[in-house]
């Protein structure tokens, strides 16, 4: 059960697509864990890194939106706002009851699919409003922290 990031997969701007490797890297870190059974502490561990990270990337994106008047903002904003959502029900999920086989299929569905999806569409679409105005250079470093 790997999830890795595929140049398939690039918006056209370096700095996002770097920081989407790193991100699809923690996801698969998380499917790892949980289809191992690791043990508790270390699944907790790579859920709070996942969700700091993806905060993090998050604000990074919204703010290149926002410097660049990107028309799209207020959708992207929604979307993010509802991964950060679903997330954090997994985490509280996980701390209540623990590793099941709904839980590992969900941490697929609602936070490996929903990445792919988003960078596929809206990313990408953003990518490709970036490129069109000469912006797809336009930096982002790491991820700033939550």
């Amino acid at each position: 059960m790997s999830f890795v990031w595929t140049p398939a997969l690039s918006v056209g701007v370096d700095s996002i697509d770097a920081q989407h490797r790193e991100l699809f890297g923690r996801a698969n870190a998380l499917l790892l864990a949980v289809g191992g059974n690791r043990e508790e502490q270390e699944i907790l561990r790579t859920l709070a890194f996942l969700g700091n990270y993806v905060v993090g990337h998050f604000g990074d994106e919204e703010l290149l939106m926002r410097e660049t008047g990107y028309p799209g903002l207020a959708l992207h904003l929604s979307l993010h706002t509802q991964l950060d959502e679903q997330f954090s029900s997994l985490r509280t999920r996980y701390s209540r009851r623990g590793l099941d086989a709904r839980f590992a299929r969900d941490v697929r569905a609602k936070v490996c699919d929903w990445l792919v999806e988003h960078v596929q569409g809206t990313d990408r679409a953003r990518g490709e409003w970036l490129s069109a105005r000469g912006l797809s250079q336009h930096a982002l470093g790491a991820p700033s922290p939550p």
